[in-house]
């Protein structure tokens, strides 16, 4: 069973988040911190515990990246949100608006570039690398220079959000039945082996939750509207681990699946 949780308290006023994280971005001498919609899965669909960027800005879009400065903040968004992004962002967030794919609207990588050559000495952005695609990171690297962008693990905005931030999920993983999956786990993973074979691939690693829920046929109720629990999958020529936690996969049923397609349990 997932262990026992309390209620957060509720969470403080709008007006007072982004302060918060900025005091902590001048302790860590930061000029910028970029906020994104994702969960380190990349989820566009996230749990309340990963909702950052709805947390410092009220934006409840499920696609949407802040951008915090000291003395502003910006907000990237495309076209199917730009109308409820202007409405819930208000004026008390102060929050400015940049909508994604308008002409003159540049890229966040682009528009911290140009950040940069206006203060290059000051010049400091903070971000968690878990919540980011490799490409992001690679073209803020190209735009900004690697040594003025700090990786922050620890997560500052985490930090900000302190005990108002909810619990992380705790569904536990139940067998999707084969008469909906179509296709047993075993020849899924037999079919990932053949193509890592023909590509002369050692290890494939599924970090999207659809894709771990899709090649075990398991299922969880992680994240509100979609049928995921929080995990990792890694798969070799010999052997397939999940990576998640333990009470996730205690019940019996799946520990049977699991084991019958030569799936090993690991901590997350």
């Amino acid at each position: 069973a997932a262990p026992p949780r309390l209620a957060p308290p509720p969470p403080p006023p709008q007006h007072t988040r982004l302060p918060s994280l900025r005091s902590l971005m001048s302790d860590h001498n930061l000029t910028h911190y970029i906020i994104p919609s994702s969960d380190p899965h990349l989820s566009e669909y996230s749990s309340p515990s990963h909702r950052r960027r709805e947390y410092f800005t009220g934006f409840t879009g499920s696609a949407g990246t802040c951008l915090v400065g000291m003395d502003g903040a910006w907000l990237w968004t495309d076209g199917r949100y730009w109308e409820q992004a202007s409405m819930e962002l208000g004026v008390e967030a102060d929050v400015r608006l940049m909508k994604e794919g308008s002409p003159g609207v540049s890229t966040i990588q682009a528009h911290l570039g140009g950040l940069k050559k206006a203060d290059p000495d000051a010049f400091r952005v903070g971000l968690d690398p878990r919540l980011f695609s490799p490409s992001f990171v690679r073209g803020l690297e190209e735009e900004c220079g690697s040594s003025s962008l700090h990786y922050d693990t620890s997560s500052l905005a985490d930090e900000a959000w302190g005990s108002a931030r909810p619990a992380d999920p705790d569904s536990a993983f139940r067998v999707h039945p084969m008469r909906h999956a179509g296709e047993t786990t075993a020849s899924k993973l037999s079919k990932i082996r053949r193509q890592m074979s023909d590509k002369g691939c050692s290890m494939s690693v599924f970090g999207m939750l659809d894709e771990v829920a899709y090649v075990l046929n398991a299922r969880g109720s992680d994240v509100d509207c979609c049928p995921v629990c929080t995990a990792y999958l890694t798969v070799t020529e010999d052997e397939a681990t999940l990576y998640t936690e333990a009470y996730k996969a205690a019940d019996k049923e799946v520990k049977r699946h699991l084991d019958e397609a030569g799936v090993e349990v690991r901590p997350y």
